[in-house]
């Protein structure tokens, strides 16, 4: 029994590190991305060069932010991270990055978002998200436009 706990532990363990390396080379692809590509059109390869160190410091220091348990840190580290979520794309909300992202931010509780944009966080039509807030799947304001929090938690898995 004791080594059925082990194995446990050691499983949860591995899961852990192969999140924190998936959500750190997502934040740093993000800062190529946002950042270093831009900066490289602008200032040359050499300038990016130079920034590229301190990009993996400060995806390291993201990544232990977001998902260490500090839920303070993780909310400031998701505030930080927001510039790097591409728009348009809802599919990105169910990478590693985008579910510790929705699983991190703290939004106000009266914030909301119109359908079409929690149609384009979710992924879906803006008819299946009438359909959500319909059958109380979404939480909405007192004008029935849906709730930012509630369509965080959808995207981070909590319901």
């Amino acid at each position: 029994m004791a080594e059925e706990y082990t194995e446990e532990g050691e499983l949860a363990e591995l899961a852990a590190k192969l999140r924190r390396r998936l959500v750190r080379g997502e934040i740093r692809e993000g800062i190529d991305r946002v950042i270093l590509a831009p900066a490289a059109e602008l200032l040359g390869p050499a300038a990016a060069k130079v920034l590229s160190g301190s990009a993996d410091r400060r995806a390291d220091e993201l990544t232990d932010q977001l998902i260490g348990p500090d839920r303070l840190a993780a909310a400031d580290a998701a505030r930080v991270l927001w510039v790097l979520v591409p728009r348009g794309n809802a599919s990105w909300w169910r990478s590693s990055l985008g579910q510790a992202l929705a699983g991190a931010s703290e939004t106000a509780p009266s914030e909301t978002v119109t359908q079409a944009e929690a149609a384009r966080y979710l992924g879906v039509t803006r008819g299946r998200v009438a359909q959500l807030v319909k059958a109380g799947q979404l939480r909405t304001s007192t004008d029935g436009k849906p709730l930012l929090a509630s369509v965080l938690d959808r995207l981070a898995g909590v319901q």
